[in-house]
């Protein structure tokens, strides 16, 4: 399908292809020609590559104004098709039109959908309050310009207003927590589900924010010392099991060495944020579950990144000490082998006693070791 539309030099048949493109605002793809195309336009009266330039110039004329520079955002989408609805004859105008609908935006003509984006909660609710679309004819680009200017300014106050809010309420929670001698101030709120989250924030900015999701999991992932208490697909909550002594996991001495773990995606430390609370990044899928009861197969080539950052780790002089299938965690989106329950390592020049390891996970060699330096 072909529409008209109406140049300062002269009329334009352009195809749908062509709209889309320049719907998408990508110049040299908007104004691309193929070999053939090239060829003929030397034989043509009024040069084609000119009239396409003249278009692309006509619809993204304004792309240097900084409110709608960024050419992804759905509105300015919205925009540029209707510089193109201006274009076409004024008694072929009201067939341009917009639907939305199930988070997606679709721009028709003549009742034929020819480019759909999907588009957020804000952008959804902004065209069917401010633009009243749904199959009536479109606002004036004028009219559409002047609106997301004022909405993005309204946006903008509101987030403003509400993060100087915070800011107020965490630098006093803050304040509270060193008074206290703790190291992270809690922040607490409940979602519409009633589900309560913890948020919690390093009193000098250190370590990056955290959180405890609340969500409670079916899953058993019960060690030694500790559990998962709560979890969701960003961050586990870890406590300590009843009856049993917390052990060095819950030393906040850890959080000193967060940070050299911190260039290794795959070694998985977490923060002591309270006093019988953990938070690591989720690692992924328990690695003894889906080998040892699932009997689901690994690729090797998991394996690849986890092994690298060891040698990093080694080149630096740290070690970790309780390397087993229990404490592996398989990130399927990613097919990587992640290390979890890293608290337990050593460093070459310091003096450690009492260090916690896994016998059957444990060569030899290593044993020997261990009891030599520990009878010394």
């Amino acid at each position: 399908m072909t529409i008209s539309l109406n140049l300062a030099s002269s009329v334009f048949v352009c195809s749908n292809a062509r709209l889309v493109r320049m719907i998408e605002g990508d110049p040299k793809r908007a104004m691309h020609m193929g070999f053939l195309d090239s060829f003929l336009d030397i034989f043509r009266s009024e040069s084609k590559r000119e009239k396409v330039n003249e278009l692309y110039q006509k619809l993204h004329n304004n792309d240097s104004d900084p409110t709608l520079s960024c050419r992804n955002y759905s509105v300015n989408k919205l925009i540029t098709f209707s510089k193109i609805r201006d274009l076409a004859d004024f008694n072929k105008q009201d067939q341009f039109t917009v639907l939305v609908q199930d988070g997606k935006m679709n721009f028709l003509i003549y009742g034929f959908s020819i480019y759909h984006q999907s588009i957020s909660n804000f952008a959804s609710r902004f065209i069917q309050c401010k633009c009243l679309f749904f199959d009536q004819t479109m606002r004036e680009k004028e009219q559409l310009e002047i609106l997301l200017k004022a909405d993005k300014e309204l946006a903008a106050s509101k987030i403003q207003n509400t993060f100087r809010a915070h800011k107020i309420i965490l630098e006093g929670k803050k304040k509270k927590a060193i008074r206290k001698g703790k190291e992270f101030a809690i922040t607490k709120y409940k979602n519409k589900e009633g589900i309560k989250r913890a948020y919690y924030f390093h009193v000098n900015n250190e370590y990056p924010v955290v959180y405890s999701s609340g969500i409670k999991t079916d899953l058993s992932l019960i060690g030694s010392y500790k559990h998962v208490h709560t979890m969701d697909d960003r961050f586990v909550e870890l406590v300590p099991n009843r009856n049993h002594e917390k052990g060095a996991d819950f030393n906040r001495r850890n959080n000193i060495y967060y940070k050299e773990l911190m260039s290794t995606k795959t070694v998985i430390s977490g923060l002591v944020v309270d006093k019988d609370v953990i938070i690591a990044r989720n690692a992924g899928e328990d690695v003894y579950d889906l080998v040892i009861n699932k009997h689901q197969k690994i690729d090797i080539k998991a394996f690849r990144e986890a092994m690298q950052d060891l040698k990093v780790l080694h080149q630096k002089g740290i070690y970790l000490v309780d390397i087993k299938i229990e404490n592996m965690a398989y990130d399927k989106n990613k097919n990587r082998i992640n290390l979890i329950d890293v608290e337990n390592r050593v460093r070459r020049g310091e003096k450690f006693k009492g260090i916690i390891y896994s016998e059957d996970s444990a060569t030899n060699g290593l044993l020997r070791g261990y009891m030599r330096i520990n009878q010394e």
